[in-house]
């Protein structure tokens, strides 16, 4: 946008480490970050965007981290006993934001939503207290990784600083993406043009000027932010996933001239239908053999797109021309998945919950005892947008996760078992293969880089996308009801 850079590179976690160095104060580096400052880093984080604050503080010294933990945990009670700093009223974890910010805070580093619990965090109102509390002298980093592949992120509004991505795990090629706010860019450069002339300069007058960074072309912008050659096979990558974002946001159109061609009138399978106020119903009685429809067990209405959706060779063979993708088309392809993701979201919650040996790894609020006043709050704010990912973590009370994704595997299932690259600070906090008592101090947080993991069972997760059907998720429960004390 006009707003913002789009910087490219290998991976998120190789651009969130570049990030990083530049807010050092060394050498040539901005001295955004100087001793004395502080970074507050959300527990649910991916490694990737915690050990380069971790190193960043390590390298400048006398740098406080402090920890903002997930705010419904239960077992986040002997975390938040954490005693402060010595130099600061602030604790050092708090599940409140508000309490860790100070005047000295430079940099807040979150996830768009944790690829754990996969709950959906609010960026904007994030942004909006984070620059109110610090009088805008903080920078936000958003990890969106998780969250892209299933919700829309509009960087323009949510006020972000900047917000790392993976082509990857978007349904494109290998290839880190990093939004970066132009402001926050040119005040980065600036300060290390300022260092480097008074570098060359020394304590000479000639210095005295700031650089006008604002007159500075974008192409000696990118030339600084992208070294060396990037991957141009993947850079072509991104021009297909343009066209599948493209081709997602012709659903309707798509859909419709198919149904005009091939008609939809047969007897036992679900049709759309609409009724007289203009919107579409589903139908999904069998009316051939009587069983039960997909709304009987549990799906939403709108699970009929998902079968739709999936056949690529009906998008994929559109004659219509695909031009340069624009933000009402990636609102649209969005749009199209969320409803999707969902409705077979809320599918496999459902049945989950059912599971009395079945713990799944979620914040208080999402549980079953408070999907009515969930419900309630959603619908006040007309559930325009996903609130939770279609990603479900769970441990089960008597098989370890390892035998599960076995189990799994050997059924053409794909799921893993670990800790995800998150914190062991997160995993305690989850209570997650952890049994002794734990607290936050200096050695804790200098140790977070070298624990080793391997040994680690951690817990099971299932990752939905908007090509799953509910007949995976059938498929799916009925393998792990067949594993010996499932039940």
């Amino acid at each position: 946008t006009d707003h913002h850079y789009m910087f490219l590179g290998c991976n998120a976690t190789s651009l969130l480490r570049d990030l990083a160095k530049r807010y050092a104060d060394d050498g040539s580096r901005s001295g955004f970050v100087k001793k004395g400052d502080e970074i507050i880093i959300r527990t649910e984080n991916h490694l990737a965007n915690v050990l380069p604050w971790v190193e960043l503080a390590q390298s400048v010294g006398d740098v406080t981290i402090r920890w903002w933990t997930t705010t419904m945990l239960k077992s986040s009670s002997s975390l938040l006993s954490s005693t402060s700093s010595a130099t600061n009223k602030a604790p050092l974890v708090s599940a409140k934001l508000q309490d860790l910010i100070t005047s000295k805070t430079r940099i807040v580093a979150i996830s768009h939503a944790s690829n754990i619990l996969g709950q959906v965090r609010n960026i904007q109102s994030i942004c909006c207290e984070v620059k109110s509390l610090t009088s805008g002298k903080a920078h936000v980093i958003v990890d969106g990784v998780a969250a892209v592949p299933h919700i829309y992120s509009n960087v323009d509004t949510s006020g972000v600083d900047f917000y790392v991505v993976s082509c990857h795990k978007l349904f494109g090629p290998h290839l880190g993406g990093l939004c970066a706010r132009k402001t926050a860019v040119l005040e980065l450069m600036g300060r290390e043009m300022t260092k480097q002339a008074k570098n060359v300069c020394g304590s000479t007058d000639v210095c005295n000027e700031d650089p006008d960074v604002e007159r500075m072309s974008d192409g000696s912008v990118y030339q600084s932010w992208e070294v060396g050659t990037l991957n141009y096979e993947g850079c072509s990558g991104v021009v297909g996933l343009g066209e599948y974002f493209s081709t997602l946001a012709r659903f309707d159109s798509i859909q419709s001239d198919a149904n005009k061609t091939r008609g939809r009138s047969n007897v036992g399978q679900e049709v759309m239908s609409t009724s007289s106020g203009g919107k579409q119903q589903l139908q999904t009685s069998n009316q051939s053999t009587g069983e039960p429809s997909d709304r009987e067990e549990g799906l939403s209405p709108n699970h009929v797109q998902c079968k739709e959706l999936l056949n690529l060779s009906l998008l994929l063979e559109s004659s219509e021309p695909r031009d340069i993708l624009q933000p009402e088309q990636v609102v649209e392809a969005y749009r199209h998945i969320n409803t999707v993701e969902t409705s077979l979201m809320d599918y496999m919650l459902f049945k989950f919950r059912s599971y009395p040996l079945v713990r799944i790894i979620e914040e208080e609020t999402m549980k079953l005892d408070d999907m009515n006043q969930q419900q309630k709050q959603f619908d006040a704010q007309q559930q325009q947008e996903q609130k939770r990912l279609p990603i479900l973590s769970f441990i089960h009370d008597r098989i370890k996760p390892s035998e599960i994704v076995r189990v799994c595997y050997e059924n053409g299932i794909a799921c893993r078992h670990g800790t995800f690259l998150s914190t062991d600070i997160f995993m305690r906090e989850s209570n997650i293969g952890m049994t002794s008592s734990y607290a936050i101090d200096d050695s804790s947080i200098q140790q977070i880089n070298t624990m080793s993991r391997s040994e680690k069972e951690g817990l099971v997760r299932l990752s939905l996308a908007h090509y799953n059907t509910k007949g995976d998720i059938d498929f799916l429960l009925g393998v792990l009801e067949s594993m010996e004390d499932w039940c």
